[in-house]
């Protein structure tokens, strides 16, 4: 097993191979299971850095996330709006939906639907909240009728 850093310790991306800090195997197993769970769910930021009536954008793996925090919680949504490709984390709330910045489509935060239609929409991925972290599992991206 190469020598492993953690350039964030607990954090997505926190691990970089090569030139090790030292720690014994247990610690390290320890940091790679808080950073990635078994379970597939992953840190993506803490409570604290997101207010409530907020979005933001946020990398999991190779998928970007639209990360909101409304009065009912975190929700995360694919990031991209099947309507043109807009960037939905760059987006504004108004209650339960996040409106796309470019053509003003909305998202319901907790099912992805695009409005009422349950076809259209974007994947709303699994959040739980683990302590002050809030933690993600990617589901599987949507599949959008190539007409709608």
């Amino acid at each position: 097993m190469p020598a492993m850093r953690d350039a964030d310790p607990g954090r997505v991306g926190g691990w970089e191979g090569g030139g090790g800090a030292g720690r014994d195997t247990a610690a390290r197993l320890d940091a790679l299971i808080f950073a990635g769970s078994m379970d597939g769910f992953v840190e993506v930021c803490l409570t604290s850095e997101l207010p409530v009536g907020r979005v933001t954008t946020k990398v999991v793996g190779d998928r970007r996330i639209a990360l909101a925090h409304t009065s009912s919680g975190f929700h995360a949504l694919d990031n991209t709006c099947p309507h043109r490709g807009g960037p939905l984390g760059e987006g504004d709330l108004i209650g339960e939906d996040l409106i796309c910045p470019w053509h003003l489509w909305g998202f319901d935060v907790n099912s992805g639907n695009c409005g009422t239609s349950t076809t259209v929409g974007v994947t709303a991925h699994e959040v739980r909240i683990e302590g002050d972290r809030v933690m993600v599992r990617l589901l599987p991206p949507r599949v959008i009728p190539e007409t709608f």
